[in-house]
């Protein structure tokens, strides 16, 4: 549909007629060494070459594919990338010209005759004809040029040619021959050879020696992510062989254990070393592809298992992985370029998608088996959908026509040419006798179905972005860029009324099911209903940011309308009742759909930052699923009834869920809290998830059924800074500016004690903080006096006052026997106190700087305390006067964590670091880096094994303590990520998203499956794709680097 072209251009010109305006001449956020020119239909040899030349000459190319975002303006895009780019490479192959392609050349010649800096180098590829390279000459003149057309792809000299000519800018310079660099795109390419496809015999003579596999071995360490499962192999054979010939070379020892019948020996351990480095590099591979996609990263991960490489850190990344696999029926590599409209019939068992790169393919649904290829067109497809029956399939294109097929045959009914222009909505009525379509060359038309015959046309005063039929056919609505809704009448084809938005175009529209309501929402952010007989408007919302509303659906039951935003919002409200509350929730980055299920039971919405959530209307439960290998989501629906979900993107694939599972297996969005969530915390039998909130909620969600179950704390109108669960397991603790309160999980009607004889400022400035003792007997607070109150559970009254006379307590925290308990304040110092009697038993200095927080060590000897200015201090109990400091973060410290059981410290920064400190040494023993913004939260699991971050960037870092290894990041969109808690368990992260008032629920149980089962249940959810080359670990145009360790 026409909302996904909010920032194109009112006229749809070509790049050769475009001028380089202000915004075109931006800078691009990635350097690029040159821009790459070509013909879209020479796209796999232009990729290959632009891998090789990254790959061996550290070249980075600009190719739309590759660099363009989505939802961009591509003409804008490539502007601003022909004038930030140094160079132009104009490749010509045997298709020819292609019309963006010679608009692209001119600009560049254009540039050049302003700037002769600028370096335009034509590039001659195999099959190139004599009368496209006379019009090269043409616009060109007698440029320097690479020519590819006798060498080919594979030989070393051209591409050594354009890197000469691009580093020094002298293409005719001479350049050093000889044997080329070996790189990674080499060793793939090699082992391609050397597996002979076909089922011919593999051709060992290309197998490396000596240093060219040393070499290659060093690489394959260095660059794990950039070779293919057939590589890794290729080295395996070739290391295998190395070690046959070396051991060989032994002479008489070797013949010795020949004569003795030791060589099935000696090729055993052979064997078994070669094993178990393949195993390593396998595993290696999976944990780098954990970042780019479950499918290769759970079969890198199962082989490396099935090769030795069984632990718990292997165990626990295939478990990352097979987590997004579950639920998933098929994972379906559809299109070469973004998918962007898909359908499934009316029976429920076929599937038809369309993208840009103009094929439109049908598929068995759900098992996602290409039945056949119906369409392949030069431009690309904007729209495909099956009739009422699922007999006919329409399609449009983006060059203005309309096609009808046969969906059991294939064939094509008729081709039309309807609109001069892109095709931006074209849609059947209810009972499939007619076609309603929209464009942006303004027009509006209705065809007959039959044979295309015109029925209808009419205009609006700018382009046509958004078009639905009323559900019982007698209205199709269609929205322009003037704002105007305008309603047109089926049985005597014509414009009826207008309808007038006054909030900017007109994104999307929906009907309510008798026909008589219509909703739309706009470009700035207004979503509007209307009586269609009055033409009277009922209700008006806008957005606070003024967000465009980008896609608008009413459910099927008519109770419901929900709208999403260009922000990542989605709004849903009750219909009816003009008055009744909107529900606001996140939908994560650009929300690109929202739609009801068949049902009215679900509501799905669908951004470009890849993810879909399913939310329940009757629970409020989110379901949260990640389209890793979608890239920007621009197509989902429910299938009719409700039971799957297909969604497709940008990278061209399309992925089918069974929701039935999905909502069984999580991960999950809880959502109960209207303000800011302050904290979350699990029981210690892990049956509890307790949440507290600015909107003065506790609540304690079942984890059985995973709805809040009851508020506890004050119910009142006072917001909530923390909540603690007691060793106990029946009290839970929560603490506000106002007081403190005890409540009990069993008696959830009871109203909760508040503990009195703790001071807090009248000015509500101070918040208390507060801890339950080791044996859940006792809760110990600070108060605004400075002194230290103990109660025991059960009882309002306090039992013990320490009066420490700080000014301010930062933080409090218990020894592990609840004997002692230390506070740090504002003064920068450490006191240890007796729980018992109220003693001082030692004051601790050093430090400069207030506190962030203490905590004891594991071995209860050391008292460990961080400043906020980005250093921690550690003393021994009987040594107050000398700290240890640990110094290394680039700024301020946000949160720590102490080890259960090691005496390790972990702490976060705003310099998007994780830090490991060994206290026995006082040393730094790891930096752990991967997130791109500031750390909020850093926990340890309960074992100890692993740890988990959250930061500002909207991911969750999961990190292997022992190995002191990255093993899974999961990301979370755009919302910023304050805390992150691990289960009792460990089978389970609960994430927390301050200001969005949003939890995550991320599942983590181990993955124990017998790799040989576990490979046959891959293979069944994954069918071919496992080994298709389009999923293979790829080079991508920036290159990153694992995490330092």
């Amino acid at each position: 549909m026409g909302r996904y072209q909010l920032a194109r251009s009112q006229e749809h010109q070509s790049l050769g007629q475009l001028p380089l305006d202000a915004a075109a001449t931006d800078a691009l956020p990635t350097a690029f060494d040159y821009f790459l020119s070509h013909n879209s239909r020479e796209k796999q040899a232009i990729e290959q070459i632009a891998e090789r030349l990254l790959d061996d000459h550290s070249l980075r190319a600009w190719i739309d594919v590759w660099a363009i975002p989505a939802a961009s303006d591509w003409n804008m895009e490539i502007q601003r990338a022909l004038h930030s780019c140094k160079a132009c490479l104009v490749f010509l192959g045997p298709h020819g010209w292609g019309p963006f392609h010679e608009a692209e050349t001119k600009a560049a010649l254009a540039r050049r005759l302003a700037e002769p800096s600028y370096l335009v180098l034509p590039v001659l590829l195999p099959g190139a004809t004599a009368e496209d390279i006379d019009r090269l000459d043409v616009m060109a003149g007698e440029l320097h040029r690479v020519d590819m057309r006798a060498t080919g792809l594979e030989d070393s000299e051209p591409y050594q040619r354009i890197s000469s000519a691009l580093g020094r800018g002298e293409p005719g310079a001479p350049f050093p021959l000889g044997r080329p660099r070996l790189s990674p795109y080499i060793i793939r390419r090699d082992a391609r050879r050397w597996a002979a496809p076909g089922g011919r015999k593999r051709n060992d003579d290309l197998l490396y020696r000596g240093r060219e596999l040393a070499e290659a071995l060093e690489l394959s360490r260095a660059y794990p992510g950039q070779l293919d499962a057939q590589a890794l192999e290729f080295l395996q054979a070739s290391e295998h062989a190395a070690l046959i010939r070396r051991n060989t070379l032994i002479g008489l020892l070797a013949l010795v254990i020949l004569l003795l019948g030791g060589a099935s020996v000696w090729a055993e351990l052979n064997r078994r070393e070669a094993q178990h480095q393949l195993a390593n590099l396998f595993l290696e591979q999976g944990r780098q592809a954990l970042t780019g996609g479950s499918e290769t990263a759970a079969l890198y991960l199962t082989r490396a298992i099935a090769l030795g490489a069984d632990s718990p850190v292997s165990r626990r990344m295939l478990s990352v992985a097979t987590s997004e696999l579950k639920g998933r029926e098929a994972l379906l590599v559809a299109h070469d370029n973004r998918l962007v409209s898909l359908d499934t019939d009316k029976s429920g068992t076929r599937l038809v998608t369309a993208g840009h790169d103009g094929r439109i393919q049908l598929w068995s649904f759900p098992e996602g088996r290409l039945l056949r290829t119906l369409a392949e067109e030069p431009v690309p497809i904007g729209v495909v959908q099956f009739d009422p029956e699922g007999r006919r399939i329409l399609s449009a294109t983006h060059d203005g026509r309309l096609i009808l097929f046969d969906a059991a045959t294939g064939r094509e009914l008729f081709n039309i040419q309807a609109h001069t222009s892109v095709i931006s909505g074209a849609a059947w009525s209810p009972d499939g006798s007619v076609i309603a379509t929209a464009s942006y060359d303004n027009a509006v038309g209705l065809w007959r179905s039959t044979d295309g015959k015109s029925l209808m046309s009419g205009t609006h005063e700018q382009s046509v972005d958004a078009l639905r039929f009323a559900p019982d056919g007698r209205w199709f609505a269609t929205g322009g860029g003037e704002g105007q809704v305008l309603l047109w009448k089926v049985s005597q084809p014509g414009l009826q009324r207008r309808l007038d938005t006054k909030a900017g175009m007109v994104c999307d529209i929906a009907f309510t099911r008798d026909g008589n309501t219509v909703a739309a929402g706009t470009g700035e952010g207004a979503l509007i209903i209307w009586d269609i007989a009055s033409g009277t408007e009922r209700w008006r919302f806008k957005t606070r940011d003024g967000s465009s509303m980008v896609s608008v659906d009413i459910s099927p039951d008519s109770k419901w309308v929900a709208a999403s935003t260009s922000n990542g919002k989605t709004y849903l409200k009750r219909l009816g009742n003009q008055n009744d509350h909107v529900d606001e929730f996140e939908s994560g980055d650009y929300a690109s759909v929202v739609r009801f299920d068949a049902g009215s039971r679900r509501l799905l919405t669908a951004d470009w930052g890849g993810h879909v959530r399913v939310r329940d209307l009757a629970s409020g439960s989110t379901l949260l699923l990640t389209a890793g290998p979608l890239g920007a989501v621009y197509s989902a629906a429910f299938d009719v009834t409700g039971k799957w979900i297909v969604a497709g993107g940008t990278r061209g694939h399309a992925v089918i869920w069974d929701l039935e599972q999905r909502f069984q297996t999580g991960p999950w969005v809880l959502q109960s809290h209207a303000l800011e969530v302050n904290q979350v915390v699990f029981t210690s039998d892990g049956k509890h998830l307790l949440s507290a909130g600015d909107d003065g909620r506790a609540v304690d969600w079942r984890m059985s059924a995973l709805n809040p179950a009851v508020q506890l704390g004050p119910r009142r109108s006072v917001a909530i800074q923390s909540i603690h669960s007691s060793p106990l397991k029946d009290w839970v603790l929560t603490t506000s500016k106002q007081g403190l309160w005890l409540s009990q999980l069993s008696k959830p009607e009871a109203a909760p004690l508040a503990l009195e004889g703790c001071a807090l400022s009248r000015d509500g400035f101070f918040t208390p903080h507060a801890v339950f003792s080791p044996d859940g007997l006792h809760v110990a607070s600070t108060c605004v006096d400075g002194k230290v109150v103990l109660w025991r559970v059960g009882t309002a009254q306090p039992t013990r006052r320490i009066p420490t006379q700080s000014p301010r307590l930062m933080d409090l925290v218990f020894d592990a026997t609840g004997d002692t308990l230390a506070t740090a304040g504002e003064e920068a110092t450490v006191q240890r106190w007796s729980a018992q009697d109220g003693r001082l038993l030692g004051t601790y200095t050093g430090a400069t700087q207030a506190f962030r927080g203490v905590r004891y060590s594991p071995s209860g000897k050391r008292l460990v305390a961080c400043q906020l200015s980005g250093s921690c201090l550690s003393w021994l109990l009987e040594e107050p006067q000398k700290p240890t400091r640990f110094s290394g973060h680039g700024g301020y410290i946000e949160a720590m964590d102490m080890h259960p059981s090691q005496e390790l410290l972990v702490t976060a920064g705003d310099d998007h670091s994780v830090r490991l400190w060994d206290l026995t040494r006082g040393t730094q023993v790891a930096l752990l880096t991967g997130h791109g913004a500031t750390v909020k939260s850093v926990r340890f699991f309960p074992a100890g094994d692993l740890l988990a971050s959250a930061g500002a960037d909207g991911a969750v870092q999961l990190w292997s303590v022992n190995e002191r290894i990255h093993l899974a990041t999961f990301s979370l969109g755009k919302a910023v990520l304050d805390f992150v808690e691990p289960s009792t368990d460990g089978h389970l992260l609960a994430v927390g998203s301050g200001p969005a008032a949003e939890l995550w629920l991320i599942p983590l149980i181990p993955e124990t499956r017998d790799p040989v089962e576990l490979t046959a249940w891959l293979s069944l959810r994954l069918a071919d794709t496992l080994t298709d080359s389009r999923l293979a670990p790829r080079l991508k145009p920036v290159a990153t680097q694992p995490p330092p360790h």
